[in-house]
């Protein structure tokens, strides 16, 4: 994540596949940071995401808002 390229791979599998669920590991990104450039891969969104430990990792979980609602969070980064 955070380079162009694999933004517009992403924002590519959206619109051709249009999933539900989109799950994203090694995001290498703080949680903040991927959930802010979320709303530009995926309009109708929300998302839930773990900030990763040290140069490696990181999870970002998005959903269709249409389809699905969280009822619960839990998140931990081992």
């Amino acid at each position: 994540m955070g380079r162009k390229i694999k933004e517009e791979a992403i924002k590519s599998l959206i619109r051709s596949d249009s999933p539900d669920i989109l799950l994203i590991q090694e995001t290498k990104m703080e949680d903040k940071a991927f959930l802010h450039i979320s709303k530009n891969l995926w309009k109708r969104s929300e998302g839930q995401a773990v900030s990763p430990r040290g140069a490696s990792g990181g999870l970002g979980t998005l959903w269709n808002t249409n389809k699905f609602s969280k009822v619960l969070e839990v998140a931990n980064s081992h």
